[in-house]
């Protein structure tokens, strides 16, 4: 504990922050395993385990992330919370703020998770298109009023428990280190902090493809962290289709497809046509599984 209060201040109130996260995302992480536990009582031990693994990195990674804002834009003096007491109170609005979202986001997960059995993702904004149609059918499906309040206390904990015990690292202090011994401090600190983010020991950083290690889709889907899933999907959610590729071959897919010869002659729906050359594999009625691009 002495070792401890002699880091610098702003790493001992990194590291708390970042434990804090840590510790409501992984109670998060623990709710969807009990809600949806029992959609895979056949999943092996050892491939439950190696998810949580793999989900822990994703969360700290998020925590990371979420940390930098402040570290960074810290140095700038108007927002140092180690020396303002007003850019801590801005920096505890950003936290109450961070924390509301990703409890929401998560919230959105379990009801996308429980309706169309997979974790959110980038098809999930396909819904912004008809906003009114959505609202609607989550107002009369969830209890919307309920679990605003519920996002609104956890929230304020987790800001007040920033401000209970992050905050207090600021005024607590033993001696401090010496002039290189605080150089060395920072190059470890930023070195752990870049490994994190990273995620292995590897060229190439953790990715979210790697939790389809199993077969089994509960498994799967309990090794993603659905903020980090939902960005990155993003990035490879299918654009707009091209509509003279399209016709160019169309009759192609129609015969892969076994369309008719006389309703090929009927009007031309391009919107259709697009639908079916996205279709990368799987039979009606089957879902397939989300296909990772690495």
């Amino acid at each position: 504990m002495k070792a401890f209060q002699r880091l610098p201040k702003r790493i001992r109130v990194a590291l708390v922050v970042i434990g804090l996260n840590m510790l409501m995302l992984t109670a998060l992480r623990v709710v969807f395993w009990a809600v949806f536990r029992s959609t895979a009582p056949e999943a092996a031990v050892s491939d439950l385990l190696w998810a949580w693994w793999l989900g822990f990195r994703f969360d700290l990674r998020l925590s990371l992330l979420a940390c930098l804002p402040v570290l960074v834009l810290s140095w700038i003096p108007g927002l140092n919370f180690v020396r303002s007491s007003t850019a801590r109170r801005i920096w505890l609005v950003y936290f109450f703020g961070l924390a509301g979202f990703l409890i929401l986001a998560h919230f959105v997960d379990l009801a996308h998770y429980g309706y169309l059995h997979d974790r959110l993702n980038a098809t999930a904004t396909d819904h912004i298109l008809a906003p009114m149609i959505a609202l609607q059918f989550i107002w009369q499906t969830y209890p919307v009023i309920p679990g605003l309040i519920v996002l609104f206390l956890l929230a304020f904990c987790y800001a007040w428990m920033v401000k209970r015990f992050a905050y207090r690292e600021l005024r607590e202090g033993g001696n401090p280190l010496p002039r290189w011994g605080k150089m060395v401090t920072v190059i470890v600190a930023l070195v752990l902090y870049g490994f994190g983010i990273h995620g292995k020991l590897s060229q190439y950083p953790l990715r979210w493809s790697e939790v389809y290690f199993s077969t089994n889709p509960f498994v799967s889907a309990l090794g993603l962290n659905p903020v980090l899933f939902l960005f990155d999907t993003l990035e490879y959610k299918a654009g707009s289709y091209d509509e003279e590729v399209v016709r160019k071959h169309y009759g192609m897919v129609a015969d892969l497809l076994g369309v008719d010869k006389a309703a090929r002659k009927t009007e031309y729906r391009p919107h259709t046509a697009g639908v079916i050359c996205r279709v990368q594999g799987g039979s009606p009625g089957k879902r397939s599984q989300p296909h990772a691009p690495f």
